[in-house]
């Protein structure tokens, strides 16, 4: 600020004071995909940045460890536990501009199987007589049954169909045997990937 005195401009006298500007940051991120499985443990966490990122710091921490990548965009595989019942990916991200800093959690749930295929079905008894693959959050799903010779016994384009062990639909019973199954398969967490299980069943009379 500078002062003067008259139309002449006397005496003029400036005063001036710095004022150091803090940028505050915003710890915020996007992880994905909505779940983790044994078919798609991989993960991906993305720092949002808000156009100060030369000004900011980032740590991230995966399940309360210091992570080994300090990067804007981290991954990783996702190392199930088989006697875990319920687990999950817990992701922090601490932003830190000068004395300030934000964090920001986010969880990916671990589903340890999103699809179930029994092994072995017994069509004409009371109990056990229907097979097809069941699971959770399943959106989209297609079935083949094959015999030993490869012929298709089974084929389905719906998760509400079952084989009741009839060869394709008719009154016809396959034999006791092993066959060879295959799905495909979409489910809520990842609906961009297409899923395949294989494997067989053994049809029991």
């Amino acid at each position: 600020v500078t002062a003067t005195y008259g139309d002449n401009q006397w005496c003029p006298q400036s005063e001036s004071i710095s004022v150091e500007e803090f940028i505050v940051p915003i710890a915020d991120m996007a992880v994905r995909p909505n779940a983790v499985t044994l078919d798609n443990p991989t993960w991906y966490a993305d720092y949002q940045t808000h156009g100060f990122l030369n000004y900011i710091t980032y740590e991230w921490f995966v399940n309360g460890s210091h992570y080994y990548q300090q990067t804007q965009h981290i991954q990783g595989t996702y190392q199930a536990h088989p006697n875990v019942l319920e687990d999950s990916v817990e992701i922090m991200l601490i932003a830190t501009s000068g004395q300030c800093a934000d964090t920001a959690i986010a969880s990916i749930p671990y589903r340890h199987d999103c699809i179930f295929v029994p092994n072995v079905f017994t069509p004409g008894i009371s109990s056990n007589n229907l097979w097809g693959p069941v699971g959770n959050g399943i959106i989209e799903m297609e079935v083949w049954v094959y015999n030993r010779e490869g012929l298709i016994v089974f084929h389905s384009t719906s998760s509400d169909e079952y084989w009741d062990g009839k060869h394709q639909g008719t009154n016809a019973d396959c034999p006791t045997a092993a066959y060879t199954y295959r799905v495909n398969y979409r489910y809520d967490a990842n609906p961009e990937a297409l899923q395949t299980k294989v494997g067989t069943i053994t049809l029991l009379r």
